[in-house]
């Protein structure tokens, strides 16, 4: 590989300095293989032994499929696009180890729940900025990518324990998602809005509001996209299923039989039974 340094110096002097020979090295595969081995992990836990939860797996290689397409045609978009997309890669192998823990504190009580989700994703997270940081230098540049995927770990479980209280502790998939898309760009606005209100009254330029809504719409979105192939494995396996109502404390959805109030006993008996003599009890003769 031949490295030439350009610059436009004007009447100074040259623009092409002179080639240097390096010998370019791939990166070793070896860092980008560990998250996959993270789930392997939790796949070998005792509560997920079983050949259903492998199934995880078919939401991790499609976010993966994408996140691999994006890249390909990322060359020509906007390089805060690019570093936002890598922070969703890096959350969905948090998203998979909550689905895989979550049975552990999410039924015990819902701020443990929250407490959890978010010990998951930021543990997962942590791990996998730390092997973009030493596989791949763009990561090292650029420290805003790490700033998205600490923002993202937090807006996800907020959103999720707040769909879980509007459902009433019910079990409704509809219902359950129609609330993610609402919590999950409010949560992004109330999260970062004191922030933005900071920038406003000390920037004499103010806040461009317009910009700001709609990059928080898109990261509600881009959030709601990531966290839909879970879902959908949630509401179409019983497996999952039962995990996501444990994660988010949500019962059945049957209505609670009706009970009919017992009737109440009489002061000399029962309100329904009658009296009735014995047999061996003689009845008074009347003499006539």
């Amino acid at each position: 590989m031949r490295i030439v340094a350009i610059d436009d110096l004007g009447g100074l002097g040259t623009k092409e300095g002179a080639g240097v020979l390096y010998a370019w090295v791939p990166p070793s595969f070896i860092p980008l293989l560990l998250p996959w081995l993270g789930v392997l992990l939790l796949l070998l836990l005792k509560a997920n032994r079983s050949a259903q939860t492998w199934l995880i797996w078919l939401p991790l290689l499609l976010l993966a499929g994408i996140q691999a397409g994006f890249h390909q045609i990322g060359s020509g978009l906007p390089m805060e696009l690019g570093m936002f997309a890598e922070g969703l890669g890096a959350l969905t192998f948090g998203i998979a180890a909550v689905w895989l823990t979550g049975h552990l504190y999410g039924p015990r009580h819902r701020l443990l729940g929250f407490l959890g989700m978010l010990g998951v994703l930021a543990g997962f997270g942590v791990a996998v900025a730390a092997v973009k940081f030493t596989s791949d230098d763009s990561w090292s540049g650029e420290p805003w990518s790490v700033i998205l995927l600490g923002f993202c770990t937090l807006v996800l479980p907020v959103a999720l324990s707040l769909s879980a209280l509007c459902c009433r502790g019910r079990y409704r998939p509809v219902a359950l998602f129609l609330w993610l898309m609402l919590w999950l760009p409010v949560g992004a606005i109330a999260l970062t809005s004191p922030f933005v209100l900071f920038a406003t009254v000390t920037s004499p330029g103010g806040a461009l509001w317009g910009e700001y809504l709609g990059g928080m719409l898109l990261v509600g979105a881009s959030l709601l996209g990531t966290l839909t192939p879970f879902l959908v494995l949630s509401f179409a396996h019983p497996f999952f299923r039962k995990r996501l109502q444990e994660l988010l404390r949500l019962g059945g959805n049957e209505r609670l039989p009706v009970m009919t109030p017992a009737p109440i006993p009489a002061p000399n008996g029962s309100a329904t039974e009658s009296r009735e003599a014995p047999e061996n009890e003689q009845k008074p003769v009347l003499n006539e």
